[in-house]
């Protein structure tokens, strides 16, 4: 009659960073050798990491994210994007 469920409940800060985790994993995992290595616009970094223009200036400006501005361009790496955000996730830093 009184039966327990014992459920592991996760928390929304958790799901948050595991599916973040997950997705910048997914990202990596889909691109081609030859893409890692060259320098991406801001339009192809928001399509990979899926976020909004603001939380990228954001992280830019909380230098979260490195980067590289040329005069008006700015240009990203995927290696250095990838790795910042899953250290990000994985030590609980303040996206």
């Amino acid at each position: 009659m009184g039966e327990t469920y014992s459920a592991n409940f996760i928390t929304s800060k958790e799901l948050l960073r595991r599916l973040k985790i997950n997705l910048v994993e997914t990202e990596t995992n889909k691109l081609a050798p030859s893409d890692n290595d060259r320098f991406l616009t801001e339009k192809e970094i928001l399509t990979r990491v899926r976020c909004c223009r603001r939380t990228l200036t954001r992280w830019k400006q909380k230098k979260l994210i490195p980067h590289i501005k040329i005069g008006r361009r700015v240009l990203y790496s995927w290696d250095d994007v990838s790795r910042s955000l899953k250290r990000l996730t994985i030590f609980g830093g303040d996206l």
